[in-house]
């Protein structure tokens, strides 16, 4: 991408690596949609350092009539967007590690409607505000990697909606890059946020940074390059 500045839309844009992409987003000058399911402590003391860049609008990503709503209202703003990054997700798992035969599946549904149901509501829904050299990022986690995926207690859930989110940007991919509107996914690393916990071994604002750095270089990548970690090297599928 060149250094001219970005219509960006991020969703869980209020807390943990959405909002250090929020504040590093801003601070180049771009303009942000963050897209939240509440403001959180930290996102509206952004608002009067940025009044004219920062519009903050309500999304739920587990609701397709509060993404839809949400969509509807950043339309009304732009035409379009360089960048949606979809960030916002949950792992109810979060230290529950087991196997298959003690996982509850009856409980996976609400993983997977964040993770990954939750992100192509979005891509659905702000569709058409993506363009010719438009990117449609996702942040994904090497969990899903099936090939990295040795062992056999984890946190099934979180690590399944993953792999499943993986195909279905895939697929999602498949088809918008014939408007030439290109995809990513990142694998941000275990970082030390709600979501990661404090055993995480990856400081968030450094990822953040090293995440936007990413994102703005990502027309340097092979089109044929889908999934990353945050230092731009290819994570296997």
């Amino acid at each position: 991408m060149n250094n001219l500045k970005k219509t960006v839309a991020i969703t869980g844009a209020s807390r943990g690596l959405g909002l250090v992409m929020t504040r590093d987003f801003l601070a180049a000058g771009d303009t942000v949609y963050a897209l939240v399911r509440s403001d959180g402590k930290e996102l509206p003391s952004l608002l009067p350092r940025f009044p004219d860049t920062l519009i903050v609008v309500p999304c739920d990503v587990g609701s397709t009539e509060s993404v839809n709503r949400a969509a509807k209202a950043v339309k009304a703003r732009t035409d379009h967007l360089d960048m949606l990054v979809n960030n916002a997700g949950v792992n109810f798992d979060l230290g529950h590690l087991v196997d298959y035969t003690r996982a509850d599946f009856d409980e996976m549904d609400k993983t997977f409607n964040i993770n990954t149901a939750g992100v192509m509501r979005v891509v659905k829904a702000f569709d058409p505000l993506l363009r010719e050299g438009s990117w449609s990022f996702a942040v994904s986690s090497g969990a899903g990697s099936i090939t990295r995926n040795p062992a056999t207690e984890v946190e099934i859930a979180y690590r399944v909606s993953k792999t499943a989110l993986n195909m279905a940007f895939r697929l999602y991919s498949n088809t918008i890059r014939k408007r030439k509107v290109r995809t990513l996914l990142i694998d941000p690393g275990w970082m030390r946020t709600d979501m990661g916990g404090p055993r995480a071994t990856c400081d968030p604002e450094e990822n953040g940074r090293l995440i936007v750095d990413l994102l703005k270089s990502a027309d340097t990548l092979s089109e044929d390059i889908l999934f990353v970690d945050f230092h731009g090297k290819e994570v296997p599928w």
